[in-house]
């Protein structure tokens, strides 16, 4: 039985309201249901005998030029002269016009007597077919390159498709994808079943809407680019399909599970949406969480910043360290990377670099021990290197190109005056602006060299019992008062390459640095920075840092 959106088409049909767009959608009606091809059969043949029952003939000669331009050949319809018909024939004659019209297929006969006629029926022309441009395709099984509305299409072959749809529309279709091309749909101009596999669709603008349907649900859209792919479960989504929307131009609206969505340009989803993955626990034993120590242990494999550590003994614990079971960590394997270092201005920081290269010297297979503390998880950094350990990674190495430090500048000893450029935990970076002055211990031939230079500056180092050491602390609380683009003037001397140690602070710094190190509430108000103010040169000796 035709639908009722048949119905109402055909009726503006008949009126002569009907605009192009309308038209089209009912010669789709007419052409897929042969109900409805029936029906608008009948209606059309009706409505001639109607206009024909209720209009003046007209002359014999207008009637047969028209019969003969709508309908040609007609022979039935040129009369003689001699048999012209009475006007009740001209009503017969008409109703066989209709029906010898009918039965040819141009579906028109409403209009024929000229104007002045209440009704104007145009001829429906037929749905344009869907064309492939480009692949291989069988259509309802039979290899083609051409399919109507309704029609099965599946994509042979290992190349893509291209299809253009009847409404003007590009459908590219991956290989092995099955698709139902329907056609115009109630108020929608194309509608394409997405069974299996994936479609890339351009679809031009217009008012009326063009509908993906696939099994998971629907996309919709009015002008865009987009894709939409059937994806089959894999893994613990094993036989639970998910529909895959990615959206080049334009918007869409994908309906799934009941549930609207719209989706942007340059938006993709997939559907229904991966469950959130929980981070992976700690793979240490409890007992071996928060470690901080010497292990001993062998290389298993490397990356590009750390390496795997088979513990095969637990050297040394520290009193820092918060494991309640050190001895749980050996046999196992654990990550271990540089400790990570942030200075002044640095938002994610680095790597110590000499960590870094110590740990990608290492070999698979190579035994060590290690001063590591756990950060992360089954993660332990670096804490420090040993001494030996230092030497080896040094060996071979070419001083850093970045700042080489000329040669009349090397071993200096005496006063500079720059701006801070850099600061870090344990070292600032100053620019010189002047060199204030040289001690006699200064073994520079140049002094001047170093106007213009940017150096690094740190903490004069401070040896304990053991052959460790650590910078001087109140060094370091002084760097802490300094802030990136201060000026100030430094007692340095240089200690290697082109790095450079405090050699004295000055009284008003020593101030500023015992205060740094005080609690926030118990802090003197910060003194004017001392700028271009030259320190008096210390009473001890310069060398006993």
């Amino acid at each position: 039985m035709p639908s009722e959106r048949f119905e109402a088409l055909l009726a503006d049909y008949l009126d002569g309201t009907i605009d192009a767009a309308g038209r089209e959608e009912l010669a789709g009606e007419v052409e897929r249901d042969p109900a409805a091809a029936r029906a608008f059969e009948q209606a059309v043949g009706f409505e001639a005998l109607l206009v024909a029952a209720h209009t003046e003939p007209p002359p014999e000669s207008v009637l047969a030029e028209r019969l003969g331009r709508r309908a040609e050949p007609a022979p039935v319809l040129m009369l003689a002269p001699d048999r012209r018909p009475a006007f009740g024939r001209a009503r017969a004659l008409a109703a066989a016009a209709a029906a010898i019209l009918i039965a040819a297929g141009v579906w028109a006969a409403v209009g024929l007597f000229g104007p002045g006629t209440p009704v104007s029926v145009p001829v429906p022309p037929p749905a344009p077919p869907n064309v492939v441009l480009a692949g291989k395709v069988l259509v309802d099984g039979v290899e083609s390159a051409a399919a109507g509305n309704g029609a099965r299409v599946e994509v042979l072959g290992d190349q893509p498709a291209e299809i253009r749809l009847a409404d003007g529309s590009n459908a590219v279709l991956a290989p092995k994808s099955l698709a139902v091309l329907h056609g115009p749909v109630g108020e929608v101009r194309q509608v394409v079943e997405l069974t299996g596999g994936k479609g890339d669709f351009r679809v031009e603008k217009e008012p009326r809407q063009f509908k993906v349907e696939t099994p998971l649900g629907s996309v919709t859209v009015l002008g865009t680019r987009f894709s939409v792919e059937l994806r089959p479960g894999e893994g613990e989504k094993k036989g639970k399909p998910s529909l895959a929307v990615a959206v080049t131009d334009g918007t869409v609206e994908v309906n799934y599970a009941g549930k609207p969505e719209t989706l942007a340009a340059g938006a993709s989803k997939v559907f229904p949406e991966e469950p959130r993955k929980e981070p992976p626990k700690s793979g240490l034993p409890d007992g071996a969480v928060g470690f901080a120590g010497l292990l001993k242990g062998a290389v298993t494999a490397k990356a590009d910043r750390g390496i795997d550590f088979k513990v095969t003994e637990v050297v040394k614990t520290w009193e820092a360290s918060k494991a309640a079971d050190p001895k749980v960590l050996l046999g196992l394997t654990v990550k271990v990377t540089a400790s990570w270092v942030k200075g002044e201005g640095e938002k994610k920081g680095h790597p110590n670099e000499l960590q870094l290269r110590f740990l990608k010297k290492l070999e698979v297979g190579q035994e060590a021990t290690l001063d590591v503390k756990n950060v992360e998880r089954d993660v332990f950094a670096i804490a420090e290197l040993t001494k030996d350990q230092l030497a080896w990674v040094k060996e071979g190495q070419e001083p850093k190109k970045e700042n080489p430090l000329p040669e009349g500048a090397r071993g200096f000893a005496g006063q500079l005056r720059g701006t801070v450029v850099k600061r870090r935990d344990q070292e600032i970076g100053l620019k010189v602006v002047e060199v204030v002055k040289a001690w006699e211990t200064s073994k520079a031939a140049d002094p001047k060299a170093l106007a213009g230079l940017t150096i690094k500056v740190t903490a004069a180092w401070v040896r304990v019992e053991g052959g460790k050491g650590h910078g001087n602390e109140l060094h370091l609380a002084f760097f802490r008062t300094l802030e990136v683009g201060r000026e100030v003037t430094l007692d340095v001397r240089n200690v290697e390459r082109e790095v450079f140690a405090i050699g004295e602070l000055t009284k008003e710094q020593a101030e500023r640095a015992k205060d740094a190190r005080k609690p926030e509430g118990d802090r003197k108000p910060e003194r004017k920075p001392d700028g271009d103010k030259k320190p008096e040169p210390p009473k001890s000796g310069r060398d006993e840092f």
